[in-house]
């Protein structure tokens, strides 16, 4: 009896995924749409449009990171290529989310906003977004230098949030 029941309660643990995988059910961000001809990709810096020095190499080395992650396409130089992504950082925002009295700023929240594309190599665009946003609540310090790191910490989670975002809308764009 106890064997049946360990039999009977793995069938019941494994139904459902045999159910989700024979109706073509894919979770979000694990479609391979691009053409089956594109296997590499180049990342460009990104052209920085903020006053925020160095967030466009934050963003492009998460870019890299990401798809070095997934093992979707090999990363390649720009020559080697079967695609290459570029863009830019459009934008980051800074503004208050909670004060304490009129002055100070408990939390604030920082939002990042780029535009990318992704060329061929005859450099025609086969994707391209505009306005991928994401965006992070800090806490503030009275001292300095916490308020910093927290932003800091702050500013690389979005960049990872971004950089998986593209990825996924990269690969249900086709």
């Amino acid at each position: 009896m106890l064997i049946q029941d360990r039999i009977g309660l793995k069938l019941l643990i494994l139904l459902p995924y045999i159910f989700i995988s024979a109706c073509g059910y894919t979770f979000a961000g694990r479609g391979q749409n691009l053409p089956p001809d594109i296997k590499t990709v180049a990342v460009t810096v990104l052209k920085n449009k903020t006053s925020e020095l160095g967030i466009e190499n934050i963003l492009t080395n998460r870019l890299v990171y990401e798809f070095t992650r997934s093992r979707r396409l090999l990363i390649e130089s720009q020559d080697a290529a079967d695609v290459t992504l570029g863009g830019s950082v459009d934008s980051l925002k800074e503004e208050t989310v909670s004060r304490s009295g009129s002055y100070r700023s408990l939390e604030r929240r920082i939002t990042i906003t780029l535009s990318l594309s992704l060329k061929d190599r005859n450099e025609k665009t086969i994707w391209s977004d505009t306005g991928i946003s994401d965006h992070e609540v800090f806490k503030v310090s009275e001292d300095r230098l916490s308020t910093q790191k927290n932003r800091r910490e702050s500013i690389e989670k979005i960049a990872s949030r971004l950089a998986e975002k593209v990825q996924n809308r990269i690969f249900e764009g086709f």
